[in-house]
């Protein structure tokens, strides 16, 4: 049974990051338009049939590792053609979430998913073409990179930039090198702030951001660019791609401090979701 109208309030929030197009420090502290935190499947519909956005974080929100969380198979079923994740994923490309989806039974094309580290990626790649870098993350975002004319080098190899994403295999030596880039007066860019993401059981798994701080506290800097969410990077992409105003989309979200800001900065409806209890497939 789908719940009426939804009640609108409105929810400060405030995340210090720095902008993922300028550089420069800006503090995400404007006043969203939020719908007050419920499962997915509490949300009357009829909002979502007059957006001809819908953009929706991922994990926590669309899926728990490979659990498919209630209300989303209905999700993809009903609006497909104009759904799009917007994920401060910095493991994943487009092709590689696609088909991670495609194996729990949700269609979304490549090119529907907006992610931090390929955005970063193709960012760096655009600003500084054939720029040298040292990429801490994935197999998959280093792959990328060379197919975007990065010249993809180890730390010890004189790099002109350093690229950091969630790296499972993150080790000392990695932070040592890295610390020694940064002093060395690199320029650093962070695939996502996140200090962290939950297992679908609650117990939290080191992201990117809790690298970034490792880096930080020994070294007092700040990097040159993020480019995830709390910053509206990926959202304004989004709205490109599909050639919609920011006032006929509407964003999907489990975390008011990153996906709400995110919203509020790109001037985009925020609909706060709240999967941890609802019954999932």
């Amino acid at each position: 049974m789908l719940a009426s109208r939804s009640k609108v309030v409105r929810v400060s929030t405030q995340f210090q990051a720095t902008c993922g197009e300028r550089g420069r420090a800006h503090t995400y502290d404007r006043q969203p338009i939020v719908d007050r935190s419920r499962p997915l499947t509490a949300y009357d519909w009829e909002l979502f049939d007059n957006a001809q956005l819908i953009l929706a974080d991922l994990d926590g929100c669309l899926i728990s590792g490979s659990t498919v969380l209630a209300g989303v198979d209905e999700l993809f079923a009903r609006y497909r053609h104009k759904l799009a994740v917007v994920s401060n994923n910095s493991e994943d490309i487009g092709v590689t979430l696609s088909a991670r989806l495609a194996g729990l039974g949700l269609a979304l094309p490549a090119e529907h998913a907006f992610l931090a580290g390929e955005r970063a990626v193709r960012q760096l790649a655009h600003e500084k073409p054939q720029t040298s870098v040292v990429i801490y993350g994935s197999q998959t975002l280093k792959q990328f990179a060379v197919s975007c004319d990065l010249a993809v080098c180890r730390a010890d190899e004189n790099p002109q930039h350093v690229l950091l994403a969630r790296d499972t295999t993150f080790t000392f030596t990695d932070l040592a090198d890295m610390m020694a880039l940064v002093t060395a007066g690199t320029p650093v860019w962070v695939t996502n702030p996140d200090p962290s993401h939950p297992r679908p059981d609650g117990v939290p798994v080191p992201e990117t951001g809790a690298l970034w701080a490792a880096v930080a506290s020994a070294t007092g800097t700040t990097p040159e660019r993020i480019i995830g969410k709390p910053a509206p990077l990926l959202l304004t992409r989004a709205l490109e791609q599909f050639e919609v105003s920011a006032a006929d989309a509407v964003m999907i979200g489990d975390t008011a401090a990153t996906d709400g800001a995110a919203a509020a900065a790109a001037a985009i409806r925020f609909m706060h979701v709240d999967q941890r209890h609802s019954t999932n497939r």
